[in-house]
């Protein structure tokens, strides 16, 4: 549970603010803005190891939950950012470390989407599909 109460989601330190969330709990005291992700991660450190182990953790269980066998496409603003960290060190080892089902993960490539309008591409074509004027699914 987070200070104020909440319920803590994924989505407070797998995401860009996530990243800034990290960081700010490591040193309170230096780093007490609102936070941008890039220059976190153009400073390295331990807040990013920390974020890629956590984004590759979770990036793996999702695997193993949905099986992705063509690809898992990994989205949003701060994975392109850090593409060349995702491809190798501890993103990959997070994502690989599930013990026994290594080697059905190791099976699954890992892609990024590069494309920052993607979700706005996919939410078109759904309404599209909803409104009778789209290509079928």
């Amino acid at each position: 549970m987070a200070e104020d109460g909440r319920h803590v989601e994924i989505e407070d330190f797998v995401s860009g603010p996530g990243l800034a969330n990290i960081r700010r709990m490591l040193d309170p005291r230096e780093y007490s803005g609102p936070g941008d992700p890039a220059r976190i991660s153009a400073e390295g450190g331990l807040a990013v190891e920390i974020f890629l182990r956590a984004y590759g953790a979770a990036a793996g269980n999702l695997a193993l939950t949905c099986l992705p066998r063509a690809g898992l496409y990994v989205g949003g603003g701060i994975a392109p950012k850090m593409i060349d960290r995702l491809r190798g060190g501890e993103f990959m080892e997070a994502f690989l470390a599930k013990g026994r089902s290594r080697p059905l993960l190791e099976k699954i490539p890992v892609r990024v989407i590069l494309n920052p309008e993607t979700a706005l591409l996919g939410a078109a074509r759904c309404a599209a599909r909803l409104a009778g004027s789209g290509p079928p699914s």
